[in-house]
């Protein structure tokens, strides 16, 4: 049970996971799209960077279960 002072935190923390999988879904989408290369790598470089946050944020959310 999370205690009542970390409610903000693990909201926090969700709403932070919820926004990074769009991120990551909206990436793959215009990575899909474009036809410029350099590009395509950014959009990759950022998923990947998202994915790691992802991992953090589940590490994080474990401390208050």
């Amino acid at each position: 049970m999370v205690k009542e002072d970390n409610l903000e935190e693990v909201k926090r923390l969700n709403e932070f996971k919820s926004a990074l999988l769009v991120a990551i879904e909206d990436n793959s989408k215009i990575w899909h799209l474009t036809n410029d290369n350099k590009y395509k790598d950014e959009l990759h470089k950022m998923n990947e960077i998202n994915r790691l946050k992802l991992k953090d944020i589940d590490n994080e959310l474990k401390k208050y279960v």
